[in-house]
């Protein structure tokens, strides 16, 4: 194709099919093509906003696109409609109130959804839905979010560890799914359906419960109330379908002759070498075989085919290489994160064998861990079968489960409406079947109200109010927040009423009206402040800000207005006020040094000399201490000692923390040190590293919760890439050099 313009309509027509209609109209719609020139397309768009999201979020696509299409290497370039010489943004001189709203408009969906909050579960655990059901599947991960409450509660961080028991009622669990206690109680313990038939527990794969029948009376309630069951995860299983496919596996390569050098042959291969991929259907013996049985045990069958009469050394070595076969096929699939509002929003509204789709296409969606990119496109070349099979129904009843595609939002029920938003269906013939994906989680219309509210609030701050009112502002919201904590009662008729000191009694209250109050901040414009009443009196019968907290938003618009961002930041991107000075160290190389690693994180002679009996690896070392300097690992006070004791465990020496963190480990202190020294941090809000260096999505999947930039410093001066000096209160493992 040689003419810009039709190749221009081509790439829009291209887009059209991959994205949601309303997302294509919003921002793809009104744009056409102005010129093409030394290389040059030029793209007209209508305003800066549009211009901002489209680099922001195409720029890069719609330049793949044209280069292919014009076979030659091109560049895109967005302009105003009818100022052809004015590029899409605003020059840096004007205050850039538009692209930073579109940045608002971003940072308040992340503030509500909060992307960073979520469980996460081994993705090998998808393989079980046919087993047992997708309902009692989302039960599983609410026992496990359960389990994470009750660690916290008890320790103050949480975790989740297997074989250790907690109390939480039937209640507990369905409210964080939006289920009942009796749904939850007939999946754990079994129940006959109305014609008799007995559907056994579905949760025992999983969990053990010990029950008790003990009652105590709570001065609460006034009331005796019974104390709820304990309940503990056991070892992630693996399937029946997978133990036969293993065991056959291992069976071909001499386990009943030579069990260990079998294992030995299993842990260095490949899992999708022994794993049937895609999953086939399973059969009736396997989905009714019982978890106490030795079929559904992975070492009792690797055991009953080694030969008779082992003696205990060589019957010990084969449950441990076992054992670690076990573990590496449940982790050999990685880890799939479910932020906590799809599991306690969207998953009561679409229904859990939908939520499993979403789960399963995300995790297939494709992510270019070279360039950070992103693709909301899944291809299934089984098309329904593959998805039928995942949910263990018929390929008619998986069409229940996928969108209709509705033409507008509002014309099919709220489940289908937002299942729109979240699966679309772009192809479907032949039996391939080619879907969009979205990896954002929608809002709820209840929490798109509030949203909307809150993002007209920033809009009136950024295009009306000097850094000084919008300092105001926020001092006046949250005075009003503490107020009305104090004085006013949210009831559940979403009434607000006033307490009056004078006879006690509740009183129906006018519309709250902030610029009554007597504590005005001073130098609040008289225009900001009327907008700032009028916005607030719209929604007198709600919390403010229910879903999301008034720091949270004073950060995010804080972190962006250039003119109110207090934490400037140097090219090393440290903060200039304040922040020590930081030495790089030059040349550092491809591979870790276990030896300089000892060095740098003071490690005590005897440590290392038990780590070179456990041949532990530095790799496996620095993928340990990432998890402990990660958001996830921050309940842990000693990062390093962690660190030592998880690659000092017998046979670990060599074990990372997970897949993500291992590729990041594998970087080498080059790669690592890279993603660090241009990693910015905008507390509240923001964790921003260039998409273009490698390991950038891993690294931003880790560490992206992380708030503080000293935490990845400390971490970078224990790795050697940088000098700091001697931080106050570094952590060190016990018997280290102080």
């Amino acid at each position: 194709m040689n003419d810009p313009r039709q190749a221009w309509q081509a790439a829009r027509e291209q887009l059209r099919a991959e994205m949601a209609p309303a997302v294509f109209d919003r921002w793809v719609g009104p744009t056409d093509f102005h010129d093409y020139q030394d290389g040059v397309v030029s793209i007209a768009v209508p305003n800066p906003e549009t211009a901002a999201w489209l680099n922001d979020r195409l720029a890069e696509t719609v330049r793949r696109q044209l280069a292919g299409l014009l076979d030659q290497q091109v560049e895109v370039r967005f302009t105003l409609a009818g100022d052809p010489n004015h590029p899409g943004q605003p020059p840096e001189t004007e205050r850039p109130d538009q692209p930073m709203l579109v940045e608002v408009e971003r940072g308040l969906l992340e503030a509500f959804t909060r992307p960073d909050t979520a469980l996460y579960f081994p993705g090998y655990w998808l393989r079980w839905v046919p087993y047992i059901g997708a309902k009692p599947f989302a039960t599983i991960l609410a026992f496990r979010q359960a389990l994470y409450l009750a660690e916290a509660a008890r320790h103050g961080r949480g975790d989740f560890k297997e074989n250790t028991y907690f109390a939480v009622s039937a209640e507990k669990v369905g409210k964080l799914i939006g289920v009942t206690a009796k749904t939850i109680r007939r999946q754990r313990d079994g129940y006959r359906t109305a014609s008799g038939k007995l559907v056994p527990p579905q949760l025992d794969w999983f969990l053990t419960v010990r029950k008790t029948n003990k009652v105590n009376f709570s001065s609460g309630s006034n009331r005796f109330a019974r104390e709820a069951h304990q309940y503990a995860f056991k070892q992630s299983p693996v399937t029946p379908g997978d133990i036969e496919a293993v065991v056959e596996w291992l069976l071909d390569r001499g386990l009943s002759n030579d069990p260990i050098k079998a294992l030995e042959d299993a842990l260095q291969a490949q899992p999708r070498e022994y794993l049937p991929f895609p999953m086939p259907r399973p059969s009736k013996v396997q989905r009714q075989a019982k978890p106490a049985s030795g079929r559904a045990d992975l070492l009792a069958n690797i055991l009953s085919y080694c030969p008779a009469g082992i003696d205990a050394e060589t019957r010990r070595k084969v449950l441990d290489l076992a054992g670690r076969l076990r573990a590496r096929i449940v982790e050999a699939d990685g880890q799939v994160k479910v932020p906590l509002y799809f599991l306690r929003h969207i998953l009561p509204v679409i229904g859990a064998p939908a939520a499993v789709l979403v789960c399963y296409l995300r995790k297939k969606a494709y992510r270019n861990t070279a360039t950070g990119e992103v693709r909301e496109q899944v291809t299934l070349e089984d098309g329904i079968a593959e998805l039928a099979v995942l949910l263990g129904v018929g390929p008619s009843a998986v069409y229940y489960h996928l969108p209709i595609n509705c033409p507008e939002p509002g014309e099919c029920d709220p489940r289908q409406d937002l299942l729109n938003q979240l699966i679309y269906q772009i192809d479907n013939h032949n039996g391939h079947l080619k879907l969009r994906i979205s990896t954002a989680d929608p809002l709820l219309p209840a929490h798109e109200r509030e949203y909307q509210r809150a993002l007209a609030l920033a809009g009136i701050v950024l295009q009306t109010g000097s850094p000084e009112e919008a300092r105001a502002c926020f001092a006046l919201l949250r005075q009003a927040k503490e107020t009305l904590s104090k004085n006013v009662h949210m009831g559940d008729s979403n009434f607000v009423q006033i307490e009056d000191s004078k006879n006690g009694q509740m009183e129906a209250s006018e519309n709250v009206h902030l610029a009554d109050s007597k504590n005005v901040p001073i130098g609040l414009s008289k225009d900001v402040h009327l907008a700032l009443s009028d916005w607030l009196e719209k929604c007198p019968d709600k919390k403010y800000f229910k879903f999301l907290s008034l720091e949270t938003l004073e950060n995010i618009i804080l972190s962006l207005n250039t003119n109110l961002n207090t934490l400037t930041t140097s090219p090393s991107g440290t903060s200039a006020a304040g922040a020590p000075t930081i030495r790089w160290t030059a040349g550092v190389g491809e591979g870790w040094s276990l030896e300089k690693l000892a060095d740098s994180c003071r490690i005590d002679q005897a440590s290392r000399k038990a780590l070179a009996e456990n041949g532990a690896s530095a790799s496996a070392f620095v993928s340990q201490l990432l998890y402990a300097f990660s958001p996830e690992g921050a309940g842990l006070k000693q990062p390093v000692r962690f660190a030592l004791s998880q690659v000092l465990r017998p046979g670990d020496g060599d074990l990372g923390s997970g897949p993500r963190h291992d590729r990041l480990a594998g970087l080498g202190p080059a790669g690592l040190q890279r993603l660090i020294r241009e990693t910015e941090i905008v507390p509240g809000y923001s964790f921003e590293v260039p998409p273009s260096l490698p390991g950038a999505p891993d690294w931003r999947r880790i560490m992206g919760g992380l708030a503080d930039r000293e935490k990845l410093l400390e971490l970078a001066e224990l790795l050697s890439l940088c000098d700091l000096g001697d931080p106050p209160g570094r952590n060190v493992p016990h018997g280290a050099k102080k």
